[in-house]
């Protein structure tokens, strides 16, 4: 993947939800220097929150989480505005069928190229 099309990041906002610290930490290096803004949840819930009052390009999360997961949460979201952009991140393999509305659905552990090549294609995407 070339700088060009990496730098439709450099203008959009992404929610990265997840329970485990580790992963929040490993995700927002890695798209730290390639995206205007990042917000960090630890559960659905809280990702629910901050997409209310920020607003983000685009919604990351994982499914097994506390108080919300993030299949709730993708059903809230496409609920109330079904093109908002969602990606799917689990490491649960039998859970891809369960994410069917997501726009996208990575296996963890995900490598930098293919976590940055699929926030491109989803957010190329027309509306």
């Amino acid at each position: 993947m070339n700088e060009p099309e990496l730098s439709i990041l450099m203008t959009k906002s992404i929610l990265f939800v997840d329970d485990e610290p580790h992963t929040r930490r490993a995700v927002e290096r890695m798209l730290a220097n390639r995206c205007n803004q990042i917000f960090l949840a630890e559960n659905g819930q809280h990702g629910w929150d901050l997409l209310q009052s920020h607003r983000p390009d685009l919604v990351i999360t994982d499914i097994e989480m506390p108080i919300m997961n993030g299949l709730e949460l993708l059903e809230k979201i496409k609920a109330q505005n079904p093109v908002e952009p969602v990606v799917i991140m689990t490491a649960f393999e039998d859970e891809v069928h369960a994410a069917v509305r997501a726009d996208a659905v990575l296996i963890k552990p995900v490598n930098r190229k293919l976590l940055f090549h699929t926030l491109v294609r989803v957010l190329a995407r027309p509306a």
